[in-house]
């Protein structure tokens, strides 16, 4: 899980639109060798596990079609061993990897709305759709279930996914703009 917690903090820390671009483009790249130690656990969510893998890769391409996307990587992270999640579960599993793919829709709809090129927009627009898909298959109808949080990633204290209701933002609720 510590790729998942490192990708979803570069994430969630990148700032202006090439490092969101960047930091996208690794988190839907590094997903995959995660989404394969899932799925060879998943039992009944191995479609979803199959599905979000090709999610991922759609997400990845459209990324490389933005043009701010920097040529060179801005940070150097390790990338998932597949190794790295053998001890767990498909259901913890599936829980961190939709709790990304929530926060790489929220930003990558952010940059999508500030980007100044259209070509950009529309590279964030359909990444953040891909992102959005990988969500909704690995949580299923809602995502209110109990029992489907993990501790490095814990559940919205208000019990969806989504904004609080208070106005704060949480760690799985879109990134206000300033």
């Amino acid at each position: 899980m510590t790729w998942l917690i490192s990708a979803h903090e570069r994430l969630r820390d990148a700032n202006g639109l090439a490092a969101v671009l960047d930091a996208a483009y690794d988190a839907f790249e590094g997903m995959f060798p995660v989404i394969r130690v899932g799925q060879d656990k998943a039992g009944s969510l191995f479609a979803a596990f199959g599905k979000s893998a090709a999610s991922a890769a759609d997400g990845r391409n459209a990324i490389l079609l933005a043009p701010s996307l920097p040529p060179h990587c801005l940070h150097r992270t390790q990338a998932p061993g597949e190794g790295s999640q053998r001890g767990e579960g498909a259901e913890s599993i599936a829980v961190c990897l939709a709790a990304l793919s929530q926060l790489l829709a929220d930003r990558l709809a952010q940059a999508a709305r500030s980007a100044p090129d259209y070509r950009d927009r529309a590279a964030c627009r359909s990444a953040a759709r891909r992102a959005r898909d990988i969500h909704a298959l690995l949580t299923g109808p809602g995502c209110d279930q109990p029992g489907r949080e993990h501790p490095d990633f814990p559940a919205p204290s208000h019990g969806r996914c989504g904004p609080a209701p208070s106005g704060r933002t949480s760690w799985l609720s879109p990134v206000q703009d300033p």
